[in-house]
């Protein structure tokens, strides 16, 4: 032991200014880093929120959901929804994981400005509240009343190409026949392409 321990005593010196160096350098060096802040809020998924006295299999049911909305927020769609809401190029660090065995999603945002680590963390829960079935449901409601809008165009439409149709056998005059014709067929255009937004349309419905 003396043979090991001679040389510490010979150099201790040296030994404790290495270890006052690194301990001034590793002050300095936290010292010099920016501040990081963090913006945390939390979402109550599930029909607990309006019931006071949620059964068994709500709960179960909302914490199954709680997980199926954090995986989902979690990929690069939700990412880029935000970023477009936003209009920036790159977001800070988050984190969006569910509590366990609760029907809670709990969202984090680390910034070094406190402003922009608020502002994400309310789109990023604004965009999670997108997936909800409610908003779901007006969009829904939308596409319904643009397909309404288009059944009707395709109709009206057709009509008039078969009222067109019916004048062709009318008409004596060759520049007037080619005229109509010409008619019949930009409506068969038109009615194409209303046809096609239709199709579109029903291909994002529940019916499509």
């Amino acid at each position: 032991l003396r043979a090991y321990l001679r040389p510490i005593k010979h150099w201790w010196w040296l030994i404790a200014a290495a270890i006052l160096i690194a301990l001034i350098t590793g002050f300095i060096y936290t010292m010099s880093q920016p501040s990081i802040y963090r913006s945390r809020a939390t979402l109550i998924v599930g029909s607990s929120v309006k019931d006071p006295h949620p059964n068994a299999n709500q709960m179960n049911l909302a914490t199954q959901l709680a997980e199926t909305y954090a995986d989902i927020a979690r990929r690069a769609a939700l990412r880029q929804a935000t970023m477009d809401a936003l209009e920036m190029r790159w977001l800070p660090y988050y984190q969006i994981n569910p509590i366990l065995n609760r029907p809670v999603i709990e969202v984090q945002v680390y910034g070094e400005d406190p402003d922009q680590a608020l502002l994400v963390a309310r789109e990023l829960i604004n965009q999670i509240i997108l997936l909800g079935p409610e908003e779901e449901q007006k969009r829904q409601d939308f596409v319904d009343q643009q397909l309404t809008k288009l059944q009707d165009s395709i109709t009206s439409t057709q009509e008039m190409i078969t009222q067109r149709e019916n004048d062709l056998l009318f008409i004596n005059s060759a520049r007037e026949l080619a005229r109509q014709q010409a008619e019949i067929g930009a409506l068969q255009q038109k009615i194409n392409g209303l046809q096609q937004n239709y199709a579109g349309l029903l291909a994002t419905t529940q019916q499509g």
